[in-house]
């Protein structure tokens, strides 16, 4: 194996110009990379050099200071680099996580950490630097089209989409559907529609990932019960700004303690106009919570204002809206009257509803939404859509 193989320059440069045999020089390149110190380089040169003099009398021309500074610098680099704490490492990948797939600007997250945003930026351009991000552009999800063709047949449904992830992790589901959900309305949506939207994480990458829709009025459909990023005001705003049309948020809570709050509330001008173009709504798109195992932000908002132990013992499973179901998908009145939302009569009426929902653990929740008819489209994961082939019928 040739010993100049990975040799910087100025060690070949220091042999034409000296004295001192080849390998001599390249041994001792070798020996100072081994101890990898400036002062370690520097000694060892001098003392070989030394030998030389007075051993055989010859002149042997000093190294070039520049060049040994440049090989240190160079050196230097790469031992930065080898010497990379992994907690660095693991604040690159927070860091990247937080923004490409959890959608957070570089101000939010320097918020939310406490570091400046020109840090986050720096922490970014490293991660994609060492590969610890990459970035491929490709198509937005694969679906398996035999899976989808049964999942359809097998429940009726007039369309269903089977996506294929590369993990089962929530995030990654949801990033994939979220993608095909976009894709879906970009294909679906004609121009003078009206698409309603809940909310939910899914729906929140949906919107993200929209890019030029046909014209179309976008009404939410139900009132506020995530986080900001989360919710229908911004899932609205973001798909309304794509499309050009109109936007009818909802600005109040999803759920409510009691009946008086929830007219009082609807009778606000703004609400009130949101609510008169639910009978117009002609394509939605809609989360499916699930209440067991718990994953619905309904779920949440029954919790926080003390009613969940209640509507848990009516053995609630799973809601699209505000519109509570059980196992079968038969419809439980219990909230309705103190809900912000679209009614369970509005829902069946619009003529495409498309469920957005991923991950096996809510395969019981979905199946109650099919049954219940709110459903008429599927878009999920191939993992749920397995699980859901493999239930009795």
């Amino acid at each position: 194996m040739p010993l100049s193989t990975g040799i910087p320059p100025n060690a070949l440069v220091r042999s034409r110009h000296s004295k001192v045999p080849s390998s001599s020089a390249i041994s001792l390149t070798f020996r100072a990379r081994r101890a990898g110190d400036r002062a370690s380089l520097r000694s060892t040169i001098e003392n070989e050099c030394f030998q030389t003099l007075t051993t055989k009398n010859t002149y042997v021309k000093p190294p070039c200071t520049n060049e040994r500074s440049a090989t240190l610098e160079r050196r230097q680099t790469q031992w930065k680099r080898v010497a990379l704490k992994r907690n660095d490492e693991e604040r690159m990948a927070d860091v990247a996580t937080r923004h490409f797939i959890g959608n957070l600007s570089r101000i939010e997250i320097a918020e939310e950490l406490g570091i400046s945003r020109f840090k986050v930026a720096r922490l970014l351009e490293q991660a994609i630097e060492l590969g610890i991000v990459t970035i491929d552009i490709g198509l937005p999800g694969v679906v398996d089209l035999d899976l989808s063709i049964a999942l359809q047949k097998r429940f009726g449904l007039k369309r269903a989409i089977a996506v294929m992830t590369p993990s089962p992790r929530p995030e990654v589901v949801q990033e994939a559907l979220g993608r095909v959900g976009a894709q879906l309305l970009s294909e679906i949506l004609v121009d003078g529609d009206v698409l309603g939207v809940t909310a939910g994480r899914t729906l929140s990458h949906m919107a993200h990932h929209i890019g030029e829709i046909a014209r179309c009025e976008v009404v939410q459909l139900a009132g506020v019960a995530g986080p900001v990023r989360e919710n229908g005001i911004d899932i609205v705003r973001r798909i309304a700004l794509a499309s050009g049309g109109n936007a009818y948020p909802i600005f109040a809570p999803l759920l409510v303690k009691d009946r008086a709050t929830a007219i009082a509330l609807r009778s606000d001008p703004v609400i009130h106009e949101t609510f008169r173009r639910f009978d117009g709504v002609t394509k939605a798109v809609v989360a499916i919570g699930s209440w067991n195992p718990p994953d619905s932000q309904l779920y949440d908002n029954a919790r926080n204002i003390g009613v969940l132990d209640d509507l848990l013992r009516r053995n609630v499973l799973a809601e699209v809206a505000a519109t509570l179901l059980d196992s079968r998908g038969q419809e439980i009145d219990a909230v309705a009257d103190r809900s912000v939302a679209i009614s369970s009569a509005q829902l069946h009426a619009i003529p495409d509803v498309i469920g957005l929902a991923g991950g096996t653990l809510k395969a019981a929740a979905v199946r109650s939404a099919i049954d219940s008819g709110l459903v008429t489209s599927l878009v999920t994961d191939t993992g749920l859509a397995q699980r859901l082939l493999s239930q009795p019928a």
